[in-house]
């Protein structure tokens, strides 16, 4: 009896040093790619396959360094995408912290992103400690900084695709049904706060993008609804769907507190837009 309990015991221990091993030395290191598809039949047959990537939550300072922005730049870059988004947080210091080399580093790398129909961002909880700095960081690279005001994608013959962006706390709550009131273009609203979802239900928009939580970074369903970060504690991890709006949360490529990640990879994900007709 003694030896299975100590036989049971040596394989548990392992499990949690694997684990950690894991999440410590492994995930750390890998910044995974995530697809979707997302059908509507606010997408014209000469849209489809209208590719978005979106980014969030770099985190740039204690635990990411310049060699996750050249492979996050790589694996973009790699994909062509129509339009890029970033959803808040490319710092993870205070202002009088942000030396002028990690500024022009990160100008170089949101500089070398490239999408024929824009490149835009959010204010993450982060960045309003720095808004200065990123609002120089956003323009020398050609980013527009959506603050709780939308825009119309489109080319020179046709409008596309309105994209609104909103910080995530405000004094006032900006008119969010008058930000978004198009029911005719497919409509994305990206927020930092994955809990502003929950204000949007009169809006009218199909895909509601997100970050914040780090999708839990070390994630663990149980554990994790007793230590969700203002912002995110209704909706915290993955896609949801209500009313026929989506809400997706990248778990972003930065880490906080602790440099690890469990169950939670570090990604960068690839929206594919899909045309489809009623009825299909």
């Amino acid at each position: 009896m003694l030896k299975k309990i100590v036989g049971i015991l040596s394989v548990l221990f392992c499990i949690v040093l694997l684990t950690v091993y894991n999440a410590r030395e492994v995930n750390t290191k890998q910044l995974k790619i995530r697809e979707e598809t997302i059908p509507s039949e606010k997408i014209k047959d000469d849209q489809n396959g209208f590719l978005i990537a979106y980014f969030s939550d770099v985190c740039y300072g204690s635990y990411i360094d310049e060699e996750i922005l050249q492979k996050a730049g790589s694996i973009i870059d790699s994909y062509a995408p129509d339009l890029i988004i970033f959803g808040g947080d490319l710092l993870d210091q205070s202002e009088m912290d942000v030396a002028p080399e990690t500024v022009n580093m990160l100008k170089e790398f949101l500089s070398g992103l490239d999408a024929p129909f824009g490149k835009f961002a959010v204010m993450g909880d982060r960045d309003c400690n720095n808004e200065d700095i990123l609002q120089e960081i956003y323009d020398a690279s050609e980013f527009m900084l959506l603050r709780n005001e939308s825009r119309m994608i489109g080319s020179d013959k046709d409008d596309l695709i309105v994209i609104a962006g909103i910080d995530p706390f405000v004094q006032e709550k900006p008119p969010y049904t008058q930000l978004l009131a198009d029911d005719q273009h497919f409509s994305i609203v990206v927020t930092h706060y994955p809990d502003l979802f929950l204000e949007l239900e009169r809006c009218r928009f199909d895909l509601c993008l997100a970050g914040h939580s780090l999708g839990g970074q070390i994630y663990l369903p149980i554990i994790n609804l007793f230590q969700r970060e203002y912002g995110c504690q209704k909706y915290y991890h993955g896609r949801s769907k209500k009313d026929g709006h989506i809400l997706d949360i990248t778990n972003g490529i930065g880490r906080r507190k602790t440099d690890a990640r469990l169950w939670a990879d570090a990604e960068i994900v690839f929206y594919n837009l899909k045309s489809v007709h009623s009825g299909e």
